[in-house]
């Protein structure tokens, strides 16, 4: 009988290649978008790597700041349109331009950037949803919002894997360092770890072979179906 693969994600900002091979690799994507967050927090739903012919480089969004708390559920975080990210799209443009699949990839982050949508998770899932689409994966999306999850932390995980009726959590590498195996273990759920290391691929724009970027550098210098293969990779 299958097992049923469940994985939990906030909604990242133009994420990176092993945040879509861990979906690819889920019957199920939970978004969790109701918990609370800093608003200028240094989290991946608000920026992600990127990188030029000096090395890496942050692309981030500017959170508008809320009326009373510095803290506010991910789904009420509104783009800060005070901003002018004119220079964060030529920036891509000039360090992708001459990338093989610059035109087929652009119209995404065009798309990103020119939405009217003022609430950053809808605009970051907007693009994840493109580049599934663009990558063949076709993993159910649920959202925690509308489910009025009420445990934190691990019970919280907890909670989500059990209404989905989940068999197996595929988490992250980087959940190592909190994640309390046991209790899941204990709720008859197994645990598997994304373990993705990227194997290098070309870039064009980098004197040496960058990892940890947004899915962005691949698909621009490699294109969706070498992307795909990646993603793919048992």
């Amino acid at each position: 009988m299958k097992k049923e693969i469940v994985t939990i994600h906030q909604p990242d900002f133009m994420p990176w290649l092993g945040f879509f091979k861990k979906i690819n690799q889920s019957d199920t994507f939970v978004v969790l978008d109701h918990v609370t967050n800093k608003y200028k927090g240094q989290s991946w739903f608000r920026r992600v790597m990127l990188a030029n012919h000096s090395g890496r480089y942050w692309l981030s969004i500017s959170i508008k700041k809320p009326d009373k708390y510095s803290y506010l559920p991910i789904n009420e975080m509104r783009i800060n349109k005070e901003v002018d990210y004119t220079n964060n799209l030529k920036t891509i443009q000039r360090v992708y331009a001459k990338a093989p699949y610059f035109h087929t990839v652009y119209p995404l982050i065009e798309k990103w950037f020119n939405s009217n949508e003022p609430l950053l998770y809808k605009r970051n899932m907007s693009f994840i949803i493109d580049v599934m689409a663009l990558l063949d994966i076709d993993t159910k999306i649920i959202y925690s919002n509308p489910l009025n999850y009420k445990s934190k932390s691990n019970e919280l995980l907890i909670e989500i894997l059990k209404s989905q009726n989940a068999d197996v959590y595929r988490c992250g590498d980087g959940a190592s360092g909190y994640q309390n195996d046991s209790l899941y273990l204990n709720n008859s759920i197994e645990i598997e770890y994304n373990n993705f290391k990227v194997e290098p691929y070309t870039q064009i724009n980098t004197k040496e072979f960058q990892g940890g970027l947004s899915i962005v550098d691949a698909l621009m210098n490699i294109g969706v179906e070498e992307t795909k293969k990646i993603i793919n990779k048992i």
